[in-house]
């Protein structure tokens, strides 16, 4: 369940016309800040994710479970010096629509997934752990022999994460069975991504697709909207 799973190469064969929602924009924001938090901490082997990116006079944000648009008057970002998902306004126009019934986001109430997952209150804000500069790994050695081998970083236990043992959640567990899952409708979004989604200054849903697998629609009055993939319900087993 904690895989991230690529919806860019996940499109669905049934197209959907692309329609703008009609927007009154909030003034005071900074929508460029508002939509990098969608984007991917890390670059991923096929893309760099890690900034937004201009296609056709919209900026797209994204890490491969949520994507966010908003209008820009840059040049597009040129995919021969950054690796860059051309296929996003397919992407897009297969699953934006604005049709369907919008809704005000339910408020917080996670649940617990009796599978193993981070831990929602630390995933977003933890530091990475001092010791192995985030990695996870270190390498050991033992002078006798001269021998070396990598192993996990004890101090993180293989996170990568500095443990915070005052989190009253995990209490420094980090991974477990934790409340970690959002139920929207009959769909489900991890923890952390419902959070971000809820610091969106009015934002509002749409079902879409009746398919649990398929994407929640959102959309907000500061100018930002975007598409939200949910946890593959055969995955999770609320308790």
């Amino acid at each position: 369940m904690t895989t991230r799973r690529d919806f860019l190469k996940r499109a669905a064969a049934v197209p959907a016309i692309m329609m703008l929602p009609t927007i009154k924009w909030r003034a005071n924001y900074d929508l460029h800040a508002i939509a990098a938090t969608f984007c991917a901490k890390d670059q991923y082997p096929t893309y760099d994710l890690t900034r937004p990116y201009v296609m056709a006079r919209h900026a797209y944000a994204t890490d491969a479970m949520a994507m966010c648009r908003l209008l820009a008057d840059d040049a597009d970002t040129d995919p021969a010096t950054r690796r860059i998902p051309t296929e996003t306004i397919d992407v897009w126009e297969r699953w934006w629509t604005d049709k369907g019934r919008w809704f005000e986001p339910p408020r917080e109430r996670l649940r617990v997934d009796q599978t193993g997952q981070f831990c929602p209150r630390c995933f977003d804000h933890l530091p990475d752990c001092p010791t192995c500069n985030g990695e996870g790994e270190r390498i050991y050695g033992d002078n006798y022999s001269g021998a070396s081998w990598v192993g996990d970083c004890k101090d993180c236990r293989g996170y990568g994460a500095k443990l915070d043992p005052s989190c009253p959640d995990c209490h420094g567990q980090y991974f477990g069975n934790f409340p970690s899952v959002q139920v929207v409708g009959d769909k489900l979004i991890a923890g952390h991504q419902y959070r971000r989604l809820l610091r969106v200054p009015g934002i509002v849903f749409n079902m879409g697709s009746p398919a649990r697998d398929e994407p929640i629609i959102w959309r907000s009055d500061i100018g930002l909207c975007g598409l939200q993939m949910p946890l593959d319900p055969a995955k999770v087993r609320i308790a």
